[in-house]
Order: C-alpha cells, then sequence, then structure tokens
C-alpha cells in the first residue's frame, strides 16, 4: 500500500495493550479519522518487529525515552475510500439500499 503524509486515514484497530499508556496518553479511536504528519519504519512495541508507524496530526502525546513519540503501526489504519468517505461507509450504503429494494 502506498502511504503518505497529509493523507487521511480511519482507524481499524483502536484495541492498545495496557502497557501501551507507559509510553503515551492518547491513541487512535477505532471508526475515527486521521491525518498521517509523520511515517517511519520503526520496532513495534509489543513484537519488537520492523515495520511503517505513524504520527498523527489529530494525537500529539508526549515523548518518551530517547526524546520521541510513540507512533502507530500502519496496520492500524486503511485509507479513506473517498472524499469524506471513510472506509465501509460505501458498502454500508449499498447494504441499506439493497434492503429497501
Amino acid at each position: 500500500m502506498d502511504w503518505y503524509v497529509g493523507q487521511r486515514v480511519v482507524c481499524v484497530n483502536g484495541k492498545f495493550p495496557a502497557h501501551f499508556y507507559e509510553w503515551g496518553d492518547f491513541v487512535p479511536v477505532e471508526g475515527e479519522t486521521y491525518t498521517i504528519r509523520w511515517m517511519g519504519e520503526l520496532p513495534s512495541g509489543v513484537t519488537g518487529i520492523l515495520g511503517l508507524g505513524f504520527l498523527l496530526e489529530e494525537i500529539v502525546n508526549p515523548s518518551f525515552g530517547r526524546n520521541c513519540e510513540v507512533a502507530f503501526h500502519s496496520s492500524r489504519f486503511n485509507p479513506l475510500c473517498g472524499e469524506g468517505t471513510e472506509a465501509g461507509e460505501n458498502v454500508r450504503e449499498a447494504e441499506l439500499i439493497g434492503a429497501g429494494a
């Protein structure tokens, strides 16, 4: 998937382990939209495996450790489907149209 700074994304996994809050105060909420403000390859705080992490315009956490902010793994997000449309919204509209037929 091609990600880029400034891209609007929707959170699809807002479940975080309790120990996350040792690193950050705020987390993305499932179903809410965010804007990528930074991205880079980082080790997962849970598995240690390198992956793509995002910092979000709408969430700013205090620095921890080596003066860095906790990032969120890209697997927690999907890009928005279209202007003003969150991932899955088109499916729900189609289901509603089909239910009324």
